[in-house]
Parts: structure tokens; sequence; C-alpha cells
């Protein structure tokens, strides 16, 4: 009995080693799990984060730009671009980002022909550069590979786009198919399809040409360019459930830029014709009787925004 139990631990040891492990090894970890506490004694310093980990995989501290001056926006119409001759915008949408009180517009467009395909991003931040720089490195950190061989930077390789740019994995600069990069306060995302001849870095280089020919704003007058909210309080005040009243609202943009807008409103909705001169909104109430706040924002062309809010009483006559 014990020549046989021995025998079969022999062939156990002789299957571990030959799968290059052991029973009691444990799996290695990837590159961006924090180290385990090995001891039993508090840790001095917290846990890093996800976030702290990719910046001292992509050398974050040291990138440049870092608390630079301030652009206005950037305003981007494909037809401006002979390049995208020929695209048909399938998708274009504007969102405000962050949480509580928004810090960035994301500007995201889809845009094709036939089986060709381009998606571009454009996020402006409106409080400093550092903002833009830490979303470009989350961004970077998406990969199931180390961030810095999944997207090398593109200086590397003589592009010099941007305060630093990332480009698409073994490209060389005439065949890369996807280019982000932040030049101030901008983030700019450009990639293409396999079938689609467009020359990314060039396209990528009229954006950062038209945000660096823009004047530097710092913090305190930048604000003289965004768009201006002058007046924004319903015409009644006080309105029974399941009725409306026009909500009068004056704004200007100090750039001349187009402007749209975005209602969210609690205990009703909004209806909005922002192609009307001056827009015209209206607030809805529900059966609900109370305060309705309703807040509006106000995006230009160059996705610069601005935000009031006011309220609807709500009662029963």
């Amino acid at each position: 009995m014990k020549r046989i139990l021995c025998s079969i631990l022999i062939e156990m040891s002789v299957l571990c080693v030959g799968c290059g492990t052991s029973p009691t090894q444990e799996p290695p970890q990837t590159w961006n799990e924090p180290p385990p506490n090995s001891g039993n004694k508090p840790e001095e310093n917290p846990p890093k984060t996800h976030e702290d980990f990719l910046g001292e995989q992509l050398g974050f501290k040291s990138w440049p730009g870092k608390h630079g001056p301030l652009k206005p926006g950037l305003r981007f119409d494909p037809r401006d671009y002979p390049q995208l001759a020929g695209y048909t915008i399938t998708e274009d949408e504007r969102h405000l980002e962050g949480y509580g009180d928004p810090v960035t517009c994301l500007r995201r467009l889809r845009l094709a022909s036939g089986s060709e395909k381009i998606g571009i991003e454009i996020e402006v931040s409106q409080s400093e550069t550092d903002v833009v720089q830490r979303i470009l490195l989350i961004r970077m950190g998406n990969t199931n590979m180390h961030p810095a061989i999944a997207h090398p930077r593109g200086e590397r390789a003589g592009i010099e786009i941007g305060d630093l740019n990332f480009i698409s994995r073994h490209s060389e600069p005439s065949k890369t198919d996807s280019i982000d990069f932040v030049r101030n306060n901008i983030r700019v995302h450009i990639s293409k399809s396999s079938a689609c001849p467009l020359d990314v870095v060039g396209l990528a280089k009229l954006l950062d040409d038209q945000i660096t020919s823009k004047r530097d704003f710092d913090m305190e007058r930048f604000t003289s360019v965004l768009p201006t909210i002058t007046l924004f309080e319903p015409a009644r005040k006080t309105i029974a459930p399941f009725s409306e009243t026009p909500l009068n609202l004056s704004v200007s943009d100090p750039q001349g830029l187009k402007m749209t807008f975005q209602f969210i409103a609690l205990r009703g909705g909004v209806q909005c014709n922002d192609r009307a001169e001056p827009a015209r909104a209206t607030f809805l109430s529900e059966y609900r009787t109370g305060e309705a706040k309703v807040d509006v924002r106000v995006i230009n062309e160059a996705l610069l925004f601005n935000s009031a809010q006011t309220t609807v009483t709500v009662r029963k006559e």
C-alpha cells in the first residue's frame, strides 16, 4: 500500500512540473493589480487605484501641458474638411460629463461611406487641462495588454501632435488607424476601419492646428467666452397638475456660435424648439404637486456650455 501511494504522489509531482505550476502556486498578477498586503500590519499608505497604476505605466506625472492655458473650445464641421467628403454622419451626440456639476462636454461623431467607418470624439474641459489628461489616461488603460504596448506614444514615431498623443499599435505614421491626443483643455480621438483610406494623422494635425490658433485664456477670463444666460424663468410661477407654462429664456454666445439646449425637469417635462429665434421652451407638469426644478444647459458649437436652474410650483387649484 505504501509503495502504491508513493507512486501516485510521484506521478502528481511529475504532472505539476510538466504543466509549469505547482498545487500551491498562486496565479501571476496582471500588470494593473496592486500587490496584496502580505502582512497583518495595517498599510501605511492607502492602496493604489487603477488610475495610479496606469499613471505609473504611462508616465502620467511627466506628461507635458499640465496646468496650461485654456482654449475656447473646438468647432468641428465635417463639411470643412475635403478628406471627409462623401462620408455621411450616422451619429452626432453631445453629452455633458461629470458628477454633479458638469466639467466637460463630449461630442461623439460616427461617419460612414459604405464599409468605410470613421469615429471622432472631441471633449472640452472648462476647468483645467489636467481633466482631459486624466480622461485620456483612463482611455489608454482600457486594454488587456500593457497600455504602453497597446498605445505607443506618437512622438516616438515622429508624430508631433498635441501636447502628447498615442497611436495604434504596430503602425507606421502613414498607416495609423487611430490617434488620441490632448492639447490644452481639449481631448481628440480619431479612428477608422481597416477599409477606410483616411489619413488619420493628417486630419488630427488639422484639428490640432485649429486649436493652437485660438487665443489662450486663464480661468478668470475663460468665463467671458462661455454662452451667457441672462434670463431663465417660467412665465407663470404656479400652475396646476397636468398643465403647462412657457419658459422665458434669453441666451447669447460671445463667439457668435450656434447653440443647442438640453433640459432636465423633475416632476414634469420640457418641450423645446431650439430652431426658433429665440429658442422656445414649455414646461409640462405631471400629477405630483410641489416644487418642480428645471435645469437648462446651453452648448455652443465649440462645446463650451453654461447652465441655469428655475422652479415651477405645481399646486392644485
